[in-house]
């Protein structure tokens, strides 16, 4: 099984954290798939963690300034150094492909001049919108290698249904690879997110062993089973993630529009409830389990908005309105004999109301 990343799959998750990623690097480890990365991912990747560690650098410096003002008693966080987390990601990378059945496939110079044809005949991945150079480069670097490497069981994983899939099939939710790409090389299938393309061949994937499928199975996993799982060991992490989610949320979002909310304001939020789990899906791997699922959760919370043109005595954060609000929380971790979840993992936070 030979699988082709494209940069749009791994650029929230650059080092693999996820659990059915991490997963498709241990099959990975075991040398029982194949993983290609073209150079062009890579940089692309590479380019894409500094612009968030530049970001998220910056943001620490301001919270530091921030506390140092505000607290009596204050310690600074310690700030990493950009360097040093540049040459970590390039050191995580250089071990995949020393250790793992993970490759690094380079681009050719001598795809430059056909790259140019197609991007003056609007050939696919191009259109008439827009040129995507590195998508014709990544393209002709995966399409070449597996031609003249006989690879058969070809994936494409990419989240740019766009530029490499069929878009009269894409209307009918069907990912398959544009018709222009086939005259390259029709042997990919495509998924567009890790997790999809491990379900729909975790036969092949996952060898499970029949006493650990056996002992799921015995289990009798369902909503209540999952919700009583998450309270007992995770009630504190739910209830963290969802105040920061909503604290973070403009009051603009949630709240009836106004000249006050505009400018600014913030979120004041009520006890975090939750009473049951729903959509829960089970996906055995070897001796454990990965549970994904939603949480649905209520709370109340009132939005103040920023009056930047108060008279004296007036508030600067006048109250603006209170609601109840519910969102479903998207969530996996791993669970083995043990009964304990593990690697709890939120994917997701939807406002529904």
């Amino acid at each position: 099984m030979n699988i082709f990343i494209d940069t749009s799959i791994l650029f929230s998750d650059p080092f693999w954290k996820e659990n059915f990623s991490s997963q498709l690097l241990d099959i990975a480890r075991d040398k029982r798939i194949n993983i290609y990365l073209s150079e062009v991912v890579l940089r692309e990747l590479r380019h894409n963690f500094e612009k968030n560690l530049d970001k998220d650098l910056f943001d620490l410096r301001k919270l530091n300034s921030s506390l140092r003002k505000n607290l009596r008693r204050f310690k600074q966080i310690e700030q990493p150094q950009k360097d040093e987390c540049l040459k970590d990601f390039d050191t995580y990378y250089n071990d995949l492909v020393k250790y793992s059945n993970v490759k690094i496939l380079k681009c050719d110079d001598k795809y430059l001049q056909p790259i140019l044809d197609r991007a003056i005949k609007r050939e696919k991945p191009f259109t008439e919108k827009k040129t995507e150079l590195k998508d014709a480069l990544i393209w002709l670097t995966y399409s070449e290698f597996a031609n003249n490497n006989d690879l058969n069981d070809c994936f494409l994983l990419t989240a740019n249904c766009t530029d490499f899939c069929d878009q009269e099939l894409l209307k009918q939710k069907i990912f398959e690879l544009h018709s222009d790409l086939k005259k390259d090389c029709d042997k990919f299938k495509i998924f567009t997110n890790i997790k999809d393309f491990y379900k729909s061949n975790s036969e092949w994937l996952d060898k499970p062993k029949v006493e650990f499928k056996q002992w799921i199975e015995s289990q009798n996993i369902d909503e209540s089973y999952v919700f009583d799982l998450l309270w007992e060991h995770e009630g504190d992490s739910i209830s963290s993630e969802i105040q920061s989610h909503i604290e973070n949320i403009e009051p603009h979002e949630l709240f009836e529009d106004s000249h006050l909310i505009q400018m600014g304001g913030y979120i004041d939020i009520g006890e975090v409830e939750w009473y049951e789990c729903k959509d829960i899906e089970i996906e055995i791997v070897s001796d454990y389990a990965i549970i994904s699922g939603v949480v649905i959760v209520y709370t109340d919370i009132q939005g103040y908005g920023y009056n930047s043109v108060r008279d004296s005595g007036d508030e600067k954060f006048p109250f603006v309105g209170e609601k109840s609000i519910e969102l479903d929380m998207n969530f996996n971790f791993t669970i083995s004999k043990e009964g304990k979840p593990e690697n709890f993992e939120i994917t997701d936070i939807e406002t529904i109301r």
